[in-house]
C-alpha cells in the first residue's frame, strides 16, 4: 500500500501438497478480509513437481484432489479465483496444461499460465485457445504467438523485476508485443524465489529501461491492462466515472520523474474505494 498498490493477485504454489496448498489459499482468503489492499487469489498447485514425486501422478493428484478441494473452498467464500500452471521446460508440458485447464474450467475457475519463461513450448497459444485471462513471463514467446496475442483478449503479463533480480540478459519483447496489438500488462512478480521487489514505481522504471516501453505505455500496463489481467477491468484500473476510486497520489511534477528517479518512493497518498488509507 505504501508503494501505491491498491489491488494485488496472490498465488499459492509453494506447498505442492493438498494440505499446504489449501492452507495457503485459506490464508489468502483471510488476508482478503483483513487487508486494505484488495486481494485476488490464484490457486497454483502446478507450480512445480514436488521433489521425489512422479510428474504424471502429481498432475493426476492436482486434477482429482487439489482442484476440487479448492473449488469447494472458494465456492463457500464466493470469491472468484484463478488457476495457474507453470508450462515450461522442466516443469509441466502442454498436455499437462491442457488437462489442468479442462479440469479447472469444469469447476468454474478462470485460467492463467506461466508461459515461455525459459523456452517456447506453445503455452501462449494454448492460453489464447482457452481464453485464459493472462499468460505471464513471455521472455521467449514466439513471433507467431505474439501475433495470436494481438488477436485475442488474453493479457500478456510481463515481469521485468524477475529478469532484473535474476540478472538475466534476456527480457520480454514488450515492444514487439505492443506493435502486434497485444494487451500488455506489467506486474511485480514479488515472490521469495526469483523477485523480491514489491515496489511498483521501481517496476515502472524497469519497464521503461529494460522493456523499452514509453512512460505512458508502462503506466497503462500497470493500471488499465493489469486490471484486465485480473478480470476486474470493468471497475478498476482507471480514473473514470463509475470506476472504484482507487488512487495513488505521486509527489512528482510530471510522469517522467517516476521511472527517471528509480529507487525512491514517490507515493504521497493512497485512496482505496475513495477513502484515504495512506498519507505521508
Amino acid at each position: 500500500m505504501q508503494s501505491g498498490t491498491t489491488t494485488c493477485e496472490i498465488k499459492t504454489g509453494y506447498g505442492l501438497s493438498l494440505e499446504s496448498e489449501l492452507r495457503m489459499l485459506q490464508a489468502i482468503m483471510q488476508l482478503r478480509k483483513q487487508s486494505e489492499v484488495e486481494v485476488l487469489p490464484t490457486f497454483m498447485p502446478a507450480h512445480a513437481v514436488p521433489t521425489g514425486s512422479n510428474k504424471e501422478e502429481y498432475v493426476d493428484h492436482v486434477i482429482k484432489d487439489m482442484l476440487p478441494a479448492a473449488s469447494r473452498m472458494v465456492t463457500e467464500s464466493a470469491v472468484p479465483t484463478f488457476v495457474d500452471i507453470f508450462c515450461d521446460r522442466g516443469y509441466f508440458t502442454l498436455d499437462d496444461t491442457r488437462a489442468v485447464f479442462d479440469a479447472a474450467l469444469g469447476l468454474g475457475f478462470s485460467l492463467k499460465v506461466h508461459a515461455d519463461e525459459f523456452v517456447s513450448l506453445g503455452a501462449t497459444a494454448l492460453a489464447c485457445e482457452y481464453g485464459a485471462a493472462s499468460c505471464d513471463h513471455l521472455l521467449n514467446v514466439s513471433e507467431e504467438e505474439m501475433t495470436m496475442l494481438g488477436a485475442c483478449e488474453t493479457v500478456a503479463v510481463l515481469l521485468p523485476g524477475t529478469s532484473f533480480y535474476l540478472n538475466l540478459a534476456a527480457h520480454a519483447p514488450a515492444r514487439r508485443l505492443v506493435e502486434k496489438g497485444a494487451i500488455v500488462a506489467i506486474a511485480s512478480d514479488y515472490n521469495p524465489g526469483s523477485c523480491h521487489i514489491f515496489s511498483l514505481p521501481f517496476i515502472w522504471g524497469l519497464s521503461c529501461l529494460h522493456l523499452k516501453l514509453t512512460v505512458e505505455e508502462a503506466l497503462n500496463a500497470l493500471t488499465v491492462n493489469a486490471a484486465y489481467a485480473l478480470k476486474v477491468g470493468d471497475r478498476l484500473g482507471r480514473l473514470s466515472p463509475g470506476y472504484q476510486a482507487d488512487i495513488a497520489v505521486y509527489q512528482v511534477p510530471r510522469l517522467e520523474e517516476v521511472p527517471y528517479n528509480m529507487g525512491w518512493n514517490p507515493i504521497k497518498a493512497v485512496f482505496k474505494r475513495g477513502r484515504l488509507v495512506h498519507n505521508l
